[in-house]
């Protein structure tokens, strides 16, 4: 019986250690994006707790950077700029990766104001302010990314 408890504590350490581990060592997951020929590398916000705090508090991005939203299923998924200090373009792409609404030029001073696709939506990508009108990116559009 000793034995027993003995084994029980040490399996429960290790995956405790394990974990620990995990969670210090993981770093942010990243996905290639293509809108029309350019090539993005954008971190990806898969959960719930890297989406509620998106890009805030960041004071820029790289030229080819951003952060893909992934949701369970399509919705409406409201963004706002809280904690915001770049301005950014907003893509939301529906499940079959085709963009249902464009925000350009969204600035930190819009704060409050929660923007919204007209149409159901189950990603949204936040690049550089400009990349949308710099690529022509309009509703329809087809966006391609790596496996998710």
């Amino acid at each position: 019986m000793k034995y027993v408890r003995t084994l029980i504590v040490v399996v429960i350490g290790v995956c405790i250690i394990g974990y620990i581990s995990y969670l210090a060592f993981s770093g942010p997951i990243y996905k290639t994006v293509w809108m029309g020929s350019k090539q993005f590398s954008v971190e990806v916000a898969h959960t719930d707790e890297l989406r509620t705090f998106g890009l805030g508090g960041r004071t820029g991005l790289p030229a080819n950077g951003g952060m893909l939203f992934i949701f369970d299923v399509p919705g409406d998924y409201g963004f706002w700029m809280k904690d915001m200090r770049i301005p950014i373009d907003m893509i939301w792409i529906d499940d079959v990766h085709h963009v249902t609404h464009t925000e350009s030029n969204v600035l930190p001073s819009t704060y409050p104001t929660i923007f919204h696709s007209p149409k159901s939506s189950r990603y949204v990508l936040e690049v550089n302010a400009g990349e949308v009108g710099r690529l022509g990116v309009k509703v329809g559009d087809f966006i391609t990314f790596s496996e998710i």
